[in-house]
């Protein structure tokens, strides 16, 4: 269950290890709230003043033992209790699949790394006008248009790399499936031989959604059983020519 509500000048606070907690601590300073912290279960002496009685407290699964009686009195006096992700290993790259553009068919493991993200490389072909509802991360534009690439795809997997290496959790958010035309392969790569960790969540391809939105169905029984994939940016060579066509020896042969 998801509830919203309005956390401006309200008194949180956030338990849990400063590296688990650092992303629900910028989540709620965006949403407007007063945060405090506590680290260490026992960390109220050297942690700075603590409100006598916050708002809210966001209780982050930081894997630290002893949590549990703090929060059960809390509980108990009546403060509620939010349950937050802790954030993931420092320094990896995720590759993330936005889809044709619309917010709606982001897939939750999308929501999700955007919402454990320190910086989001985004592209001008994904739901980037939401970005700032989705993610308190620092979002770069990175996106290319016909006949302008303020940023080669160099540089893109350059700032990848430099800035996992730099301990942040980083977020390629690309248009589309990031393997279907996305050059995917090519920034997986860049982040391999730089060491860095990387994983891919895959998008709902445009190739699919755009003809599902017209009431278009790819494939129908007993009408069609496949469908092709084809890039409109490069004129197609006489083989592929002929092997769409159906009439000639498969491109692998």
């Amino acid at each position: 269950m998801q509830l919203s509500i309005d956390l401006t000048a309200r008194e949180v606070l956030v338990t849990g290890s400063d590296h688990a907690a650092r992303q629900a601590v910028r989540r709620y300073e965006a949403a407007g709230a007063v945060v405090y912290r506590l680290s260490t279960p026992q960390g109220a002496s050297h942690d700075g003043p603590l409100p006598e009685r916050p708002f809210l407290v966001a209780a982050v699964d930081d894997g630290q033992p002893g949590w549990e009686a703090l929060l059960e009195r809390c509980r108990t006096t009546g403060i509620p209790v939010a349950a937050e992700p802790g954030a993931g290993p420092a320094g990896h790259v995720t590759l993330v699949g936005g889809g044709p553009g619309t917010t709606e068919l982001l897939t939750v493991a999308a929501i999700k790394a955007l919402r454990d993200a320190d910086i989001v490389f985004y592209d001008r072909l994904a739901p980037c006008q939401d970005l700032p509802d989705l993610t308190s991360a620092e979002l770069v534009d990175v996106g290319k248009k016909p006949g302008h690439h303020k940023v080669s795809q160099g540089d893109i997997e350059k700032l990848m790399v430099e800035s996992a290496l730099a301990g942040n959790n980083v977020v390629r958010l690309k248009g589309g499936d990031p393997y279907v035309f996305g050059r995917g392969g090519e920034e997986v790569a860049s982040c391999v031989a730089a060491g860095v960790k990387v994983r891919v969540i895959s998008g709902v391809t445009s190739a699919i959604s755009v003809p599902a939105a017209a009431g278009i169905p790819v494939t129908h029984r007993e009408v069609s059983h496949m469908f092709t994939v084809v890039s409109g940016h490069a004129p197609l060579t006489e083989k592929e020519h002929k092997h769409l066509a159906g009439w000639a020896a498969p491109l692998w042969s």
